[in-house]
């Protein structure tokens, strides 16, 4: 019996925990000029990648970071900690994701959920490598 009220209660706590959910989102855009024949590399995980292209030289990165926590401010808290990192070489233009390191909870309760969707605009004739480990990836119009 003793045991049956454990489970039960355990139940309890987690049903709550999932019900009081936070959200916070904030945006990322860059523009960046790219020379002929530099390539793009995409490395990025948890979160759908769009890409588009267009005749210019430059890439535009726009980025919706999204995050759901128990609270306002460790959502926000956790948003504002999501890195967005470009890299240009004199061969590659390299975007990446970095996440923070989530530390461990008990029963839940430093619970975060988290996501970013990428729209990009390259140039067509630029070879691309994506890299996406969980989310679609879309892309139109490259002729490289």
């Amino acid at each position: 019996m003793v045991n049956g009220a454990k489970v039960v209660l355990f139940g309890l706590v987690l049903a709550l925990n999932g019900l009081a959910r936070e959200e916070y989102t904030r945006s990322f855009a860059k523009t960046v000029d790219l020379r002929q024949g530099q390539a793009v590399l995409v490395e990025h995980k948890l979160g759908d990648i769009v890409i588009s292209t267009h005749p210019q030289l430059d890439v535009t990165i726009r980025a919706e970071i999204h995050v759901s926590a128990s609270d306002r401010a460790r959502a926000e808290q956790f948003a504002n900690s999501i890195e967005i990192l470009t890299d240009l070489s004199s061969s590659v233009f390299s975007i990446r994701t970095r996440y923070p390191e989530r530390p461990d909870s008990f029963l839940g309760f430093n619970n975060v959920s988290y996501w970013v969707r990428y729209e990009l605009t390259i140039p067509e004739n630029a070879p691309l490598e994506v890299r996406n480990s969980f989310g679609g990836v879309s892309v139109n119009g490259l002729k490289a």
